[in-house]
């Protein structure tokens, strides 16, 4: 039996509420911070169809690691 902190396929959560803690907590226990990617919302009543929980850094540009004081970069 897997710990309660590991997804499962097929999981479903009751509201996003219970998701976003899920995913919190799935994050803390592997090593990593979450963010909300994004959230589509209903036209008609406005409510949230689906949403995305993704690494935090996940889409981020990473820092230049070349040295800048360097004038003429080796050909």
């Amino acid at each position: 039996m897997s710990p309660s902190w590991l997804p499962q396929i097929g999981q479903k959560f009751g509201n996003l509420d219970d998701a976003w803690s899920f995913w919190i907590n799935y994050g803390g226990h592997v090593g990593f911070e979450v963010r909300k990617r994004y959230t589509n919302e209903s036209k008609y009543d406005g409510k949230t169809t689906s949403s995305r929980y993704v690494c935090a850094k996940e889409g981020r540009q990473a820092l230049d690691k070349r040295d800048h004081a360097t004038k003429k970069p080796p050909s």
